[in-house]
């Protein structure tokens, strides 16, 4: 069983105890442990992520994960940004709140 089976297993055995729309962001929290990001502290490089990738067409990211893992966190955070834009821009402004204090 590779790393990110092992992880995709025990966040399926968590999200039942997650609100709406948390499973997408613990799905991208995965794919960043196994992709070396913090996605807390750089959702600015996360955002910027999509741009790097062309869209997968036909493929969900849970498909791809284990080989192109950078790839399919891309697509997930592309998701993330159009599905939760309220939460994105928390995310962003979180960030920059500690860098100008």
């Amino acid at each position: 069983m590779t790393e990110y089976t092992e992880r995709t297993s025990r966040r399926k055995e968590r999200e039942a105890y997650l609100p709406e729309g948390f499973q997408l962001w613990c799905r991208i929290e995965d794919l960043c442990e196994v992709c070396g990001f913090d996605p807390v502290s750089r959702f600015d490089l996360l955002r910027e992520l999509p741009e790097s990738y062309p869209p997968l067409s036909g493929q969900d990211p849970e498909e791809i994960a284990e080989e192109h893992p950078v790839r399919a966190l891309a697509a997930l955070v592309a998701r993330f940004l159009e599905e939760y834009p309220e939460a994105a821009a928390e995310k962003t402004a979180a960030k920059a709140v500690p860098s100008a204090a």
